[in-house]
């Protein structure tokens, strides 16, 4: 049957935004803002796939907030003015005011290898090199760099894909064989999975993926991953000039195959798979990708100069290229085919399969740069929690399921690995490192003795829920993460309508545009009651759609004025919210009741929701003392080098972060009973967490044990400046109501304060 236009146009439209998501995310360009389902992106790209000749837009015009900057180009043949095109794009992109200190990237959408060589040859030209210079000339004050990179993708129609001239006879089996040479084979092994080796002509496997184009790596964990440019000229200069020994210089090609019913059942052919037209593939080639690459760039290069020359009429030096070409397409590769039945249609045995396929994957791939979220991936934690989301979606429990990168839909209740970081870094009151962190940081593994990965992070991957038997799964799974994809949802609302939200506040618009993670912080602890606990969550993302986008103007507008009010923002920007100090300043001022008013307008008695204040959690048993709340008195510029103590005398101490613990032992001995409160609100710098201190990251990377009124260890983190010091323990003392005159740090004259409480 041949696919309608609209639906292949909309394949290719979907294949694309993977494409795109997997260079930024494999260049550690964290888009976090899910621009693919913006409507300027649907149309920047449904202009590229439309394409007759070719095309050009901007990471801009499709709604990317990045660090880079994209031009995307889809080229099928050359009418002219491509260059300049090219070239008036990009100088606009590097005039933008917010593109200083970015490179461009040029990201080519071909249908085949000659169209690739066709355009590399054309940016080597003198007009090529001549539009560079001119793009580099605009970002001549930050040294910026125009890189160019490729994506094949063919529209492919139905066919087979099959390797020829293969001897059956010739392969090696794995298992081997448990039969004579004149029987049938019995096998009746337990091992389900099955290993087969030849060597086959590369050419074949290169003509493969000028067919199918970059799907065919899908499988890779290395999927779209820059390759190693030495290794990449080593391929070809085999190739060109010594084809003969390619195969004993090559690692050789893994095959995964995943459909049921394959077989060797014919002599001289392997069949791989009959696809259908632009169709989902159930083969991939998961380790190779580079050697399959490098070489259809060789190949199809000298193809290409071939032609210039018998074009030129130099038909001596035609026909020795051609003869190198009949060489070079005669070189042998060794051919590994690992097949892996989903035959079994259950969730457990398709999630077993997967993790299989991701080991491999990952092992094969181990010599090479993985991605952190590729080891992530296939790490026991995660496939024990992507397991148990499946089965629990059998069970019909509403949960999502875990998908790696680019996978994440939320129509779908799919959630890719990083979102889920970000989503319970929100969970755990850490807004700030959720916008912040890049995937290497959230993913952070280390390698077991046993030679399994475990996570650095533990906030994000909690030890208890690995140890948990399986009786317990769903309740320790509710505990930590029974609002993290109420938090996915909640961000990804926020991501798609904070740009409809118009204002003239500067301070609104700043928390607006940066604000994201404060937000869905937010929200997950106003209606969890700020407790870390998640395990009375209730999920109301449906009931409060629809008042989200003022939900988020009050949030905005709220963070404003904490930030005015503490005199310690003169600037809101990006650098802000990378940071917790504003969002609990936010917090712990921001009433309640003006979100329940917007909440519960218009619903019925029994649908309303109670909110608090996290004033009112905090301090509903707490004796006030006898003054009001005022700021601290502050002097920025100083190391505090004395403190004085309620009444206590003067003493010494070696630096700030010593007097900032000397002063947190201090409250902790005088206003007992409340640690549990400061977990809440200083998590990014006090924990009873011994792995995270010890681990240390962010302020806790210098933490010192304290001991709480309950008798416990509790760890201060002073990885800070000694405004942020300021800041904390104004904090501390205004959410215990520590008594007024009771704090006070000097400087190294015993009498200059330069922190009064």
């Amino acid at each position: 049957m041949i696919m309608s236009e609209n639906r292949m146009r909309a394949r290719r439209i979907e294949n694309y935004k993977e494409y795109i998501r997997n260079i930024l995310s494999n260049r550690d360009i964290d888009c976090d803002e899910t621009w693919w389902d913006s409507e300027e992106a649907h149309k920047a790209l449904n202009l590229l796939v439309r394409a007759e000749k070719w095309e050009v837009t901007s990471s801009v015009q499709m709604g990317i907030d990045s660090s880079e900057n994209f031009l995307f180009l889809k080229f099928t043949e050359d009418s002219g003015g491509l260059l300049q095109s090219l070239e008036e794009q990009a100088r606009i992109l590097a005039k933008l005011p917010e593109s200083a200190e970015k490179n461009i990237y040029i990201i080519c959408l071909v249908d085949n290898m000659k169209s690739r060589v066709f355009l590399e040859r054309l940016f080597l030209s003198a007009e090529g090199k001549a539009m560079k210079k001119n793009i580099r000339k605009e970002m001549k004050p930050w040294k910026g760099t125009v890189n160019f990179l490729y994506i094949l993708d063919n529209s492919y129609h139905e066919q087979d894909i099959k390797l020829t001239s293969v001897n059956r006879f010739e392969f090696i089996q794995m298992p081997p064989m448990k039969c004579h040479i004149n029987w049938e084979n019995e096998d009746r092994t337990e091992v389900s999975n099955r290993g087969y080796v030849t060597s086959v002509h590369l050419y074949q496997l290169v003509e493969i993926y000028n067919r199918i184009g970059d799907k065919l790596f899908k499988r890779n964990v290395r999927y779209g991953l820059n390759e190693q440019l030495g290794v990449d000229r080593a391929i070809k200069e085999t190739l060109r000039n010594s084809p003969g020994e390619f195969w004993f210089k090559n690692n050789g090609i893994t095959i995964l195959v995943e459909r049921p019913d394959f077989k060797l059942d014919r002599v001289e052919e392997v069949l791989l798979e009959h696809i259908s037209e632009y169709g989902e593939l159930h083969f991939s080639v998961i380790n190779g990708a580079q050697t399959i690459t490098a070489s259809a760039q060789c190949l199809y290069e000298m193809e290409y100069d071939l032609k210039e020359l018998q074009k030129n009429g130099e038909a001596e030096e035609a026909a020795k290229l051609e003869e190198r070409i009949r060489k070079s397409k005669n070189a042998k590769v060794l051919l590994r085919i690992i097949h892996i039945s989903h035959s079994a249609q259950t969730a457990e045995s398709e999630a077993d399969s997967t993790r299989e396929v991701n080991e491999i994957s990952v092992a094969l791939n181990r010599q090479k740069p993985i991605k952190a979220e590729d080891i992530a991936f296939a790490s026991p934690f995660v496939v024990k929690l992507a397991a148990f989301l499946e089965r629990e979606q059998i069970n019909g429990k509403r949960y999502f399921r875990l998908v790696k990168r680019g996978e994440g839909n939320i129509a779908r209740r799919t959630v890719d690995l990083v979102d889920f970081a970000r989503a319970r870094k929100a969970c755990a009151g850490y807004p700030g490192d959720a916008r912040s962190k890049g995937t290497n940081f959230l993913l952070s593994t280390r390698n077991e003795t046993g030679g399994e990965y475990s996570f650095q992070d533990k906030t994000i991957f909690v030890p208890e829920w690995l140890e948990a038997e399986d009786e317990l799964e769903a309740g320790i799974f509710a505990k930590y993460y029974g609002a993290v994809y109420f938090a996915v949802r909640v961000a990804d609302f926020y991501g798609k309508n904070a740009k409809k939200i118009i204002t003239d506040n500067p301070l609104k618009a700043a928390v607006l545009q940066n604000g994201k993670w404060y937000f869905t912080t937010y929200m997950v602890q106003l209606f969890n009651g700020y407790r870390s606990d998640f395990s009375q969550f209730t999920d109301c993302f449906e009931l409060i759609r629809d008042k989200l986008k003022d939900l988020m103007e009050l949030f905005a507008e709220l963070c404003g004025e904490a930030a005015q009010q503490s005199g310690n923002y003169p600037v809101l920007d990006s650098n802000t919210f990378k940071k917790d100090e504003l969002y609990i300043l936010t917090r712990n001022e921001a009433d309640a009741n003006r979100f329940a008013q917007i909440i519960n307008d218009n619903l019925d008695d029994d649908e309303k929701i109670d909110l608090v204040s996290y004033r009112e959690v905090t301090g509903g048993n707490r004796q006030p003392s006898s003054d009001a709340d005022s700021p601290a008195q502050k002097t920025p510029n100083g190391k505090a080098k004395f403190i004085k103590l309620n009444n206590g005398p003067v003493e010494r101490v070696n630096s700030t972060a010593h007097a900032m613990v000397k002063t947190v032992q201090f409250v902790l001995d005088n206003y007992p009973g409340h640690e549990e409160e400061l977990l809440i609100s200083g998590t990014d710098w006090f924990t009873d967490d011994r792995t995270r201190a010890e681990e240390g990251y962010g302020y806790l990377r210098r933490s010192v044990e304290v001991t709480g009124s309950d008798g416990k260890t509790y760890w201060v983190g002073t990885h800070s400046n000694s405004v942020v010091k300021y800041n904390q323990i104004d904090l501390l003392c205004s959410l215990l109501h520590v008594k007024k005159h009771s704090i006070s740090w000097m400087a190294l004259d015993g009498k200059t304060p330069l922190f009064s409480w």
